[in-house]
């Protein structure tokens, strides 16, 4: 995957499902600096493959896309706490 997210947040969203859920922004530093996605809709597309082929059970999540210029969107992924839980990675 491009520069839509590191791998570690992938067990970051995992953790949200597992608890009470929340909220992972695509495209934002840990410092707050704000880049966005030069390619939201396939960064999006190439989450939620992910997240169907690598996560057990499936997460229930959706996808928000917040311009931040003319070529560019923060992606906030939206997870919700869970009633399948635990989830984990394969």
């Amino acid at each position: 995957m491009g520069e839509a997210i590191c791998p570690w947040s992938w067990d970051e969203l995992v953790a949200f499902a597992n608890t009470e859920g929340g909220r992972l922004l695509v495209g934002v530093e840990d410092d707050g600096q704000i880049y966005g996605s030069k390619t939201p809709d396939g960064d999006a597309f190439e989450i939620a493959r992910y997240m169907e082929r690598h996560c057990t059970p499936a997460l229930s999540f959706q996808v928000d896309k917040v311009p931040v210029s003319a070529r560019r969107e923060v992606l906030i992924i939206h997870i919700v706490n869970s009633k399948k839980k635990p989830h984990f990675l394969l």
